[in-house]
């Protein structure tokens, strides 16, 4: 595919909520284990966590960075119900689980390589607003970090339907599909399992 075709096709998937794009960064075995409240144990929530972070990078484009400045944030609201119907929960905890995710977001420090060699961090929700009555959330996103999802390379980057990360059913299969996708246009991985086990935070 040529570069401006590539170009051209990035930008549709960026526009569309049915897709993720993302650079192979945000895949790293380093990068995902930042999203889980623990390393070895499973989390009830984990997988609200891991889902609901997919659901607002899908949610990113460039039309909402526009009229920002370094300090704004970018507003996405969610509406619970919608939200837990595509990812095929249907009991009432789902909606306090949900909750918790949003809350648990704000508490996320990640950090990230910007491609001039900096490093930076941010918290990736900074402000959380659940309002009962509408059983709606707004979470703001911070600009900065909105920026480096949607700035990704022609060649180190990697693209999946949301919806099938939304099938997964606990957060260690969604970590590996993610990060598997992202050697998806290399062909293949290698590497040994103790190194493996490392990578992810495995004990056994």
């Amino acid at each position: 595919m040529k570069e401006d075709e590539m170009s051209n096709a990035i930008a549709e998937m960026q526009i569309s909520n049915d897709y993720l794009i993302l650079d192979n960064a945000f895949s790293s075995p380093k990068f995902v284990k930042q999203l889980s409240k623990t390393e070895y144990k499973l989390a009830k929530t984990d997988t609200y966590t891991l889902k609901l972070f997919a659901e607002l990078l899908s949610r990113l484009n460039y039309e909402l960075l526009e009229n920002t400045t370094k300090l704004n944030q970018i507003e996405i609201e969610i509406n619970i119900k919608d939200f837990l119907a595509e990812i095929g929960v249907g009991h009432t905890k789902g909606y306090n689980y949900v909750i918790e995710a949003s809350d648990y977001l704000q508490t996320l420090k990640l950090q990230w390589k910007e491609k001039d060699g900096t490093y930076k961090s941010s918290v990736f929700v900074a402000v959380s607003e659940h309002n009962p009555k509408t059983g709606k959330i707004n979470l703001l996103v911070p600009q900065q970090f909105a920026k480096r999802v949607l700035d990704v390379g022609m060649k180190e980057n990697f693209s999946f339907l949301k919806q099938n990360l939304f099938k997964l059913e606990n957060n260690q299969a969604i970590k590996l599909y993610q990060f598997f996708k992202s050697w998806q246009n290399k062909g293949a991985y290698h590497t040994d399992l103790e190194r493996f086990k490392e990578q992810f935070g495995y004990n056994t």
